[in-house]
C-alpha cells in the first residue's frame, strides 16, 4: 500500500516551502501561475488529496452532528 502524500512531500520535492504548497492549492493570488502549475502537476503525479476532516477541524465548521445511544444490558 503506497503512503499518502502530504503538502511537506510536495514541498520537499518541488524545493518550495508547505505554505507555498498550501498557497497554491487554494488558489492564493501571492503565488506566480508558473508556482501554482508546477505544485499542481506534481500534487497530481503523487495522487495528492487534501484532508477534508483536518481542514473542518482547523476551519472549526465540520457540520458534523454526533448521536449518542445509551446502552442498557439485561
Amino acid at each position: 500500500m503506497r503512503e499518502i502524500a502530504t503538502i511537506k512531500d510536495i514541498a520537499q520535492k518541488a524545493n518550495v516551502s508547505p505554505s507555498t504548497v498550501s498557497r497554491a492549492l487554494n488558489g492564493n493570488s501571492r503565488i506566480s501561475k508558473e508556482t501554482v502549475t508546477k505544485i499542481k502537476k506534481m500534487a497530481s503525479e503523487m495522487e495528492y488529496y487534501p484532508n477534508y476532516a483536518a481542514q473542518n477541524l482547523t476551519r472549526g465548521d465540520a457540520n458534523i452532528v454526533g448521536i449518542v445511544f445509551p446502552v442498557t444490558s439485561r
